[in-house]
């Protein structure tokens, strides 16, 4: 089972999906069993899993990232049918959202060794296992595009240039209420962008260590822009 997983989060459907929810229906509160297993990733089961979370001392964000997996799936194992449910999912070959998630979960989980520094051109760009030690915010969304295999969002075909500027020009804008996983989430006073992991979570990179997983309006939002996630 274990090489089948994949971070999923709200808007994420399958056969995996609806494994986990027939799991929650026996691990929560009844009280907030809102929905029947539906295969989609919606607010029913993000609280549903949050409220998991919450009982397991971990970060309840309703988000099914590596370290929930490593306690949920012995107990989804346990469920005969979720089992069968699991086993019956093919993964999608191109899922860059769910990419994006677990690229930044991947940062969160080694964020005592990431330093927040500001320096162009950007430094060598790694990808996981590897991590890009020294960066800025505007370097490791970069980065974060790069690792997913989507086209620089600065428009400069990763040669190194870019910043908050340039990301905010290279994309369309959106409102806020139609944020997804993805989109650049623009802060001034002063500039800071982050990265989308749901309609209301962001990965931000401002501080040593870093990044934080934040709710995206944790300061006031100047913009919301999306760039292509596929090449």
């Amino acid at each position: 089972m274990s090489e089948l997983k994949r971070v999923l989060h709200f808007g994420c459907e399958g056969k995996d999906v609806k494994a986990v929810q027939v799991t929650l229906q026996r691990e929560t509160n009844p009280q907030i069993r809102r929905h029947p297993p539906s295969s989609r990733y919606g607010h029913a089961t993000v609280a549903q899993m949050a409220e998991f979370q919450k009982r397991h001392d971990l970060r309840h964000d309703g988000v099914l990232g590596p370290r929930t997996w490593r306690v949920f799936e012995p107990i989804l194992r346990r469920n005969s049918y979720a089992t069968w449910l699991y086993k019956a999912y093919t993964p999608p070959r191109d899922d860059p959202s769910s990419l994006v998630v677990k690229w930044v979960l991947f940062q969160y989980g080694h964020r005592a060794s990431i330093s927040y520094i500001q320096e162009r051109p950007m430094r060598d760009l790694q990808c996981p296992p590897q991590l890009n030690e020294h960066c800025d915010c505007s370097e490791w969304v970069t980065n974060g595009f790069r690792c997913i295999g989507a086209p620089d969002p600065n428009g400069y075909g990763y040669n190194g240039t870019g910043n908050t500027s340039t990301l905010l020009a290279g994309g369309q804008r959106v409102p806020l209420s139609q944020m997804r996983v993805g989109d650049c989430v623009l802060y001034a006073n002063p500039w800071h962008v982050a990265w989308a992991i749901s309609n209301h979570r962001v990965g931000s990179m401002g501080s040593t260590p870093g990044p934080y997983i934040l709710e995206a309006t944790y300061r006031p939002v100047y913009a919301v822009v999306r760039h292509a996630l596929h090449k």
